[in-house]
This record gives structure tokens, sequence and C-alpha cells, in this order.
């Protein structure tokens, strides 16, 4: 798994020179490659996405890159918001097909157009240096961080779990921020429905996070008097669905998962019986294997 190599193909902001220069050790090896079959629109919220289309092709640079670079670029685009996908791209340089090849693309939000084909129009959509900048510095302040998955966990009845399985576009930040000492925590999530042993859940799923916080931290937020007297916590839905009712009750378990390179065996620790915490020696590019860990997690300690 340590020596696979990762490619991803760039059509959009991580092409942009401020990005990689910055971000990608290997990016002066980029090379010119073409992605046939695929079209760049843009949907009603303006997202640029991509959609197949036999008569079209996007142009852009393949990079290689290491696994934490992947997942800096999960951070970057919001995973699972927008989604990881495995192409195959025609390298310009060479005509060569290079193969298995992430790119990051979103499910389209309403009505679907194709994009304007003149670079310069098409930046203004999805660029935005501020933006950028900001993101920049923070992956160089938080770079020697472990690399976190932070499962949530809330109990939910049946009306709940049925909106929760419905929605096409179940993607929420969580805000924590202390009034107090005038800071905040900003982290993108998924909300998953859950079912185990007839008991329904919601399951509030975070991948790839790089922070020196784990499943103590939001116990205590939502849970320890001593330490949350100047907090407030909000879910704040990317789209337009109901959330409310995670407002209303207190999380049933918190869970995460943590690459921990610094150890030679895994280790398991517990809070109470509402934290968890799983130090692994390695975490999978695939988001679901380690999402599939962390329900068996879940499964071995909440029911």
């Amino acid at each position: 798994m340590n020596n696979q190599k990762i490619y991803v193909f760039a059509y959009a902001s991580i092409q942009d020179p401020l990005f990689y220069e910055n971000l990608l050790s290997n990016w002066k090896t980029k090379r010119p490659a073409v992605l046939n079959g695929y079209a760049k629109c843009i949907d009603s919220e303006s997202n640029l996405l991509i959609k197949k289309d036999n008569s079209n092709k996007i142009n852009g640079f393949v990079f290689e890159i290491t696994k934490e670079e992947l997942f800096m670029l999960d951070r970057w685009n919001k995973f699972p918001h927008y989604q990881r996908h495995i192409v195959n791209v025609m390298a310009l340089d060479t005509n060569e097909m290079i193969e298995n090849v992430q790119i990051y693309t979103k499910l389209e939000f309403g009505q679907v157009y194709l994009a304007p084909e003149d670079e310069p129009t098409l930046t203004t959509i999805y660029r935005n240096e501020n933006e950028m900048n900001s993101f920049i510095e923070i992956e160089k302040l938080n770079k020697n961080f472990p690399i976190i998955d932070n499962a949530i966990l809330y109990k939910v009845n049946e009306e709940q779990f049925n909106k929760i399985k419905n929605l096409k576009h179940p993607y929420l930040v969580l805000i924590i921020e202390d009034v107090v000492k005038k800071n905040y925590l900003f982290e993108h999530y998924a909300m998953i429905p859950l079912e185990l042993k007839n008991e329904k859940f919601a399951l509030m799923i975070s991948f790839g996070q790089n922070k020196n916080l784990n499943s103590k931290f939001y116990y205590d937020a939502w849970e320890n008097k001593d330490f949350n007297t100047s907090i407030n916590i909000l879910w704040k839905p990317l789209y337009e669905f109901d959330a409310s009712f995670l407002a209303k009750s207190t999380p049933y378990k918190y869970i995460n998962l943590r690459w921990d390179l610094t150890r030679k065996l895994p280790l398991f620790g517990a809070y109470n019986d509402k934290s968890f915490e799983y130090l692994v020696l390695d975490f999978d590019i695939d988001p679901l294997k380690r999402l599939n860990t962390l329900i068996e997690i879940i499964k071995k300690h909440s029911i």
C-alpha cells in the first residue's frame, strides 16, 4: 500500500499554480493530459462538476502524489461533498494511457449546463484566491498533525431515519465556537443512516482531517459541563433539509480512527463508554474501507 503510485487528474482549482506549487511536492513532474468521454458542467448552485459525454473531452494535468497529499485534496474538496472516482486519462506528452487516476466531482444539484469553454470565464466560477490562500496557510500549520476520521453517532426514530435515507445531498458543517476564547472549529460531515440490531442511528462522518483532536474532545464539547460552559455547537446543512433533531439531542457515541506513524502496534482506547479512539498503523486510501472499520467499532461498543 505504501508503495502504490497515486495519480490525480486536475481540471479545476488543483491545476492552479498557486495551489499545486504550495501543496504538491512533486508538482514539477506534472503532465498534460486529457479525459475523453466527459464534459465540464455547472449545476444550479454554480458548482463545477463533470458528466459523461461521449462527444466531449476535458483537458488538464496529471500529478503523481503521496497518500498524505491525497488526503489533503480530500480536505480541499470537502470530501464527500465532492467525491473521488477512478478514471483513465491520456498523457499528451507520450500518448500513454494512465489508469486508475483519481478525479473529484460532485453529484449535481438542480439543473446542469455545459460549462463555458473559455478558461478565463470558467476560472471565475471555481477560483477563490482568498479561500485558497487560507487553506494553504492552514495546511502548512497543521502538516505535522495526525490524520483522523471522526464519527459522531446519534440515536434517531423511524421518521428521522427515513428522512435521512431519502436525502440526496446529506452534507453538513459542524461549527463549535468558544465564545469566550473567540475561536471556533469548522468541519465538513456527511450524515449516513445506520441500522444495527433494530436500532436506528444517524452517523455523522468526517474523513481525513489533519488535527490534534480526538473523540474525547467532542465528548467534552457536548457533555463535560466543566469544559463546555462557553461553547456553542451548531450543525448547519449545506442544502435545504431539516436537521433540527440534532440540536435537540446529545450524541450517543463519539468514535475516531487515527493514523499514527509512531506506533508499531495498533491501540484502542475508550473513555466513559462514550468516546472511542482506534490508532492504526496505516490509512487505506479508500475512505469507505475506513468507514467500515468505524462501523465495526460501533457494532462492538455501541449495541
